[in-house]
């Protein structure tokens, strides 16, 4: 696949999206959340949620709902870092519920400035966003190149997509400075890849029978 069928592809994903009814996005978001629950049951992850610092974010209206699978993992005990846009790069500061939070330039609610940033390298686990993803974990985003800088610094954590079935096809050209996820999950499938396996052999735990 050349790198003009990808961007084909990103142009797609988008169209679909921004056409879906918010009230589906909320509908099929309840169901991607409910699968990634499930499989983190199932594999023995959701053992490790107390006290876990996890990267998530806060969907734009079109991307997943997610609210659920926030609240479940804020009621495991994991402390939650949302996405803050500083010039060119993204940093993660913790998001307090109770606390104001303000809408950056993309729209996206951030938490406020005067929380500190987080060390990316203490992260055990990131939701990261997308517009299409493959089989094998390639990862386009919006183009602006963000969480592509900001993942090589969040070396140690295991890379989570929560997306809608459609934005998952069987390949997906990468340029050299994409960064593939590790885990996608959709409504109604799922791609694993090594790292998985290695970051899951690294935490003491075994797939299920």
């Amino acid at each position: 696949m050349s790198s003009e069928a990808a961007a084909a592809l990103r142009r797609e994903a988008l169209a679909r999206r921004r056409a879906q009814p918010r009230s589906e996005a909320e509908t099929l978001g309840g169901h991607i959340s409910a699968r990634v629950m499930g499989a983190f049951a199932g594999l023995g992850i959701e053992r490790l949620l107390s006290g876990a610092r996890i990267g998530f974010f806060r969907p734009l209206p079109e991307e997943p709902a997610l609210a659920t699978l926030e609240a479940w993992l804020r009621s495991r005990g994991s402390v939650l870092f949302f996405p803050r846009v500083k010039g060119k790069d993204l940093e993660f500061a913790e998001g307090v519920p109770h606390l104001p939070w303000s809408s950056g330039p993309f729209g996206i609610e951030e938490p406020p400035s005067s929380l500190p940033a987080q060390d990316p390298a203490q992260l055990d686990l990131l939701f990261v966003p997308g517009v299409v993803f493959g089989m094998q974990g390639e990862r386009i985003g919006m183009g602006a190149g963000y969480y592509d800088r900001f993942l090589p610094r969040a070396a140690r954590a295991l890379r989570v997509a929560a997306a809608f079935d459609f934005q998952l096809v069987p390949r997906l050209a990468q340029e050299p400075w994409d960064q593939p996820v590790d885990w996608i999950l959709t409504e109604r499938r799922e791609a694993r890849t090594p790292r998985l396996d290695r970051w899951l052999a690294g935490k003491a735990l075994r797939h299920p029978s």
